[in-house]
Formats: structure tokens, sequence, C-alpha cells
């Protein structure tokens, strides 16, 4: 192997802030650079700010009727949703029995909102999951957790997106939002016969370190969601970069990623 002997100006750079990682400039240092690329890279779970709230904003126009919000948690995207859409019915599902309680006394006046206490993934049944009692946003299906906190192990119901849409006679999607800690791939497994019928217009999904534990990677969702006619795009405050998936996108950061089915040109319009 043939090793250069000459730095370039590049390298000596890297080479000094390496040399100073454990010195208090360098900690610093590292904190000011990570805090800045959460920054540009939009790491933000607050959706007033995220582009969350924006997104439904400049969609507005379309009068979208049907919106799904699952792990709703205590209804911050519901009540944005209602905001933007007045005409929509958003229907919630929370799986953790705490929360639910506080998601239906929020929305209890509004008709329009119609709360399930399960959650959708693959299949039917019962599951044991993480409750977040320190912070119920966290609550998930995976056995363990990477944010820190309390979790109490509790039991709640399951059945997937396509049985519900059924039952409900919920004939078409217009916005189905999905931030379920970690299991967004097995939500979107449920709805397999909406996706495959073109019956779904806008998906938001949460990409988080999650997918290190799941082995489900961006990629995948990429792969997942072209097959079945949509592109796809990161949430940013202002817009949705939608592009092709690169490897340099794998960085577990996220967090929100929109998904519209590639015939919508007048959705793609606003979000651009």
């Amino acid at each position: 192997m043939r090793y250069e002997t000459k730095l370039t100006a590049k390298e000596c750079v890297v080479y000094l802030l390496a040399l100073s990682r454990r010195t208090l400039f360098g900690k610093i240092l590292l904190k000011l650079a990570r805090a800045t690329v959460k920054g540009l890279e939009n790491y933000s779970f607050n959706i007033r700010l995220n582009g969350e709230a924006g997104t439904l904003a400049r969609l507005a126009p379309e009068g979208f009727k049907v919106c799904f919000d699952v792990g709703a948690n205590r209804g911050n995207w519901a009540v944005a949703a209602r905001a933007s859409f007045p005409g929509a019915t958003v229907h919630c599902f929370e799986l953790a029995p705490p929360t639910y309680e506080l998601l239906k006394a929020r929305v209890a006046a509004d008709a329009r909102v119609i709360v399930n206490p399960f959650g959708l993934s693959d299949a039917d049944g019962e599951v044991e999951f993480s409750y977040g009692e320190s912070d119920d946003g966290h609550t998930s299906l995976l056995p363990e957790q990477y944010a820190k906190g309390v979790y109490k192990p509790m039991k709640g119901k399951l059945t997937t997106g396509d049985a519900y849409c059924t039952r409900a006679g919920v004939a078409a999607i217009d916005f189905l939002k999905l931030d379920v800690e970690g299991v967004e791939h097995l939500t979107l497994k449920g709805f397999e016969g909406m996706l495959a019928a073109g019956k779904v217009k806008v998906i938001q999904f949460e990409y988080s370190r999650y997918s290190v534990m799941t082995g489900f990677l961006l990629k995948d969702f990429h792969a997942l969601l072209v097959r079945h006619g949509y592109v796809v795009g990161k949430i940013f405050p202002r817009f949705v970069l939608f592009k092709e998936f690169d490897i340099e996108d794998e960085d577990f950061l996220g967090p929100n990623y929109l998904a519209v089915r590639r015939d919508e040109a007048s959705i793609l319009r606003r979000l651009r």
C-alpha cells in the first residue's frame, strides 16, 4: 500500500481538530458543529417550527377531506390539520391509554376528529409496548429506548390500516401522518392494499435513530414508496426537498419526510 507523505490544507485542518478533540476548546467546537449540523438538517420536533404545520398550511387550498394521524399523542398535528382543512375528518390513533384520554379530552368539542384507542401496524392483535411515563411522546412498540426517561410496560390493541379503512368505510386518504417511534414501516405494511390501489395521496413519516434498531433504513422507505408511485422528500420549514435517495441522507437524524404520489402535480407544486 502506498501512503502519501504530503498533507493538503484540508487534511491539516482535520488533523489539528482531531488533536484538540479532548481539550475544552475541542469539546466546545464539537458541540457547536453538531448543533450546526442539526440546525441545517432541520432536526426539530416542534411542528410550528420544523415545517409540519407549514406543510399543512401550504396544502390548505387542496381542501383535503380525510386525514389519518397515526401515533396522534396529544393531538398537536390533528389540531393543525383541522385548522388547515376545515372540511376534513381526522382519524386519530393512540395506543397508550393514558395518552388516549388526554387526546380525547383535548378534541372532545370537535365532532370531525375521531379518536381511536388502538394503534395501527401490520397485524391485528394485542401487544405489549413501552409507555413513556416521563415523556409519552416516546412511547413505542420497540423494547429498547434511545431517549432518556422512565418507561412502563403496557398492553394495547393493534389493527391494520387496510382493515380499519374497510370497517370505517374510508375509500381514500388525502393525508396519512405516521409518528409511531420506529415502527412506521410496519404501519405502512398494514396499508399495503390502500397503497397498491393508489388511495393515499400524501404520507408523512418519521425517520430516526430507531432505524438502527429495526434495520429498516431511509433507503428502504424510499424503495417501498417509490415502488408505489411516490416521490419522497424531507420536510424543511419553508419547503419539502424532494430528491432521489443518496447514501449521505442516511444520517438517522430525520425527523420528518413526506411522500407524495408523483401524479399529484398540484400538491407537489405547492410544496417545492
